[in-house]
C-alpha cells in the first residue's frame, strides 16, 4: 500500500509540474527521495521563477515578469 500511495503521489506531483512547465523530474524526486533544494537550487532548475525578500520585491518581480510576457506576445 506504501508504494501505491508513493507512486499516486509522485504522478500527481509530475502532472502539476507538467501543466506549470516545472521540473517535473525533480518533482518526482521530491516525492520518491524526500528530496530537498536550497532556493538558489530551485531557481537554476526551474522549480520557481524569482526569490524575493518581501511582499514589495515580489509583487514588482511579478509585475516585471507581467510585462516581459505582454511584450513578447503579438
Amino acid at each position: 500500500m506504501k508504494t501505491k500511495i508513493e507512486n499516486d503521489t509522485a504522478m500527481f506531483a509530475k502532472s502539476i509540474a507538467d501543466k506549470r512547465h516545472r521540473n517535473a523530474d525533480w518533482a518526482i524526486s521530491s516525492v520518491r527521495e524526500s528530496a530537498s533544494i536550497t532556493s538558489e537550487e530551485a531557481l537554476d532548475i526551474g522549480v520557481i521563477d524569482f526569490i524575493t525578500d518581501d511582499l514589495p520585491d515580489l509583487l514588482k518581480q511579478l509585475d516585471d515578469a507581467k510585462s516581459a510576457t505582454k511584450r513578447s506576445t503579438p
